[in-house]
């Protein structure tokens, strides 16, 4: 074998190994599966979003409910909207509430959001009778809220509950 021949022979055995290569060491990673290699493969982000109370206000015939919402998720999310009705601890509908402003909550944080319950006499019967027969006032919010993530808008069933203390119930002039 002349010396011509041997050049050529070694560059297109490294040529085959730089061709080849890449493509036995990718069957190797995907466990000798060709359909895995070609299959694109999409791993959607973490999804996290817990509600919890946060305080109370009146300010004259409205109830301002605050609630913080973490987003433990990887994507940021936005609150868009949250509509319902408050139940008594008999499951009576004795008003109903709706969102003061669209928050949002990047990944990893929290932020606080209102809702606006309109208080009426159902309402003011209610809390009293509950403080009368049990001690406390637990009401629940229920309803649907509605968040954005990346430009898709999911509904949600919405249930949390609503702590009344007669001091504060006292103090607002319910009672």
């Amino acid at each position: 074998m002349d010396r011509g021949s041997l050049v050529s022979l070694i560059v297109s055995l490294l040529s085959a190994a730089a061709i080849f290569g890449p493509v036995v060491y990718g069957l190797g990673e995907y466990g000798w599966d060709l359909r895995s290699i070609v299959t694109p493969s999409y791993e959607p982000p973490g999804m996290g979003i817990h509600v919890d109370f946060a305080g109370l206000r009146v300010e004259g015939d409205v109830l301002y409910v605050t609630f913080a919402l973490r987003n433990t998720g990887e994507v940021e999310v936005d609150l868009t909207d949250v509509e319902g009705v408050v139940r008594d601890p008999d499951g009576a509908a004795v008003a109903g509430f709706s969102l003061v402003e669209p928050v949002g909550a990047a990944p990893m944080s929290s932020s606080e959001f209102t809702l606006e319950v309109r208080v009426d006499e159902q309402l003011i019967e209610a809390v009293g009778s509950c403080l009368s027969e049990r001690g406390s006032a637990t009401l629940t919010a229920e309803g649907t809220a509605t968040f954005a993530v990346r430009g898709a808008s999911a509904s949600v069933p919405f249930t949390a509950p609503i702590t009344l203390s007669e001091d504060d119930v006292r103090a607002w002039g319910w009672l």
